[in-house]
This record gives structure tokens, sequence and C-alpha cells, in this order.
């Protein structure tokens, strides 16, 4: 994954929250990292949205895609989930979701992060963001290890 996804990590968690996303992989020459032209090249992104948002379903595609290409400084191609699953382009399916790297939801564990289950490994001053959806344990270096964090979180130490 290329270093400009890492380091705008945080704000793509919190545009990921304001629009409802439940999922969102990267892939593409920006999940590859090694053929990424940072002069020319775009992000793109598969997307999977929460079924019971307050947002119209447009406003969150294309609110989401406005916002990430405003922070990464680049355009960005979004392509939902479920389209991508349901192509009947094998070739292009199986391209896509075979190099998709998590970056917000199911599955996402953030460089350099070391967990076994669910709690970082060796973090004696954990936090606990605890949602009404979800738990997210945050290790001390700030690595979330677990998925959904709201805005309606409350915080707390173990």
């Amino acid at each position: 994954m290329h270093h400009l996804i890492d380091q705008h990590r945080a704000d793509i968690a919190m545009l990921c929250r304001r629009y409802g996303v439940r999922r969102l992989d990267l892939f593409g020459s920006a999940a590859r990292g090694s053929d990424f032209d940072p002069a020319s090249s775009d992000a793109d992104f598969v997307v999977e949205f929460e079924l019971d948002s307050d947002i119209s379903p447009l406003s969150q595609f294309f609110g989401l895609a406005d916002d990430l290409a405003a922070l990464l400084g680049r355009p960005v191609g979004l392509a939902e989930r479920k389209a991508v699953e349901a192509s009947r382009n094998d070739i292009r399916r199986n391209a896509i979701m075979g190099e998709a790297k998590p970056v917000y939801g199911p599955g996402f564990r953030p460089t350099g992060c070391t967990a076994t289950g669910n709690r970082p490994a060796g973090s004696p001053n954990q936090e606990v963001i605890a949602t009404r959806a979800r738990r997210v344990v945050v290790s001390r270096k700030g690595c979330e290890i677990g998925s959904i964090v709201t805005a309606e979180s409350g915080l707390s130490n173990l």
C-alpha cells in the first residue's frame, strides 16, 4: 500500500464514519505501491456502505469520492463492492478483489501493529473505544485493532 494512504489513515477513517462506510478497500497501483506514480496515478477504492445510513446513497457515494479526492490531492475511482462482486467479467472482478487491501472496516490492520486476536501484544496502556455497534481496542501507538469507530463513541481505560 502506498504511504499516501497510510499517512491519511485517520482522516480516511473520519470520512468513512461521516458517510456511513462499512468497509473500504484500496486496489490498483496505490494498493500495489510498486507502480504508483505520485504525479499521475489515481487512487482506486472498493466501498461497502452501511444499510441504515441517514445519508442518501448518491450523497454517500459521490460525497465520499469527492472528499477522498480532496484529501489525497488526486483523482479517486470508487466502485461499490456489490457491483464488483456481481460483475460478469471474471477477470476484472478477480483482479480487483484479489489485490484489494483493507483501509477501513473488517480485515483492516494498520502497518506496524502487532496483535494477538483482538488485543495488541505488549501494550500496557490500552484504551477501549466503546461504541454501540462494536468495541475497538487501540494500542498505545494509536493502531486501531478492530473495525468501526463512530462519532458516538466513549473513551475509557482498561
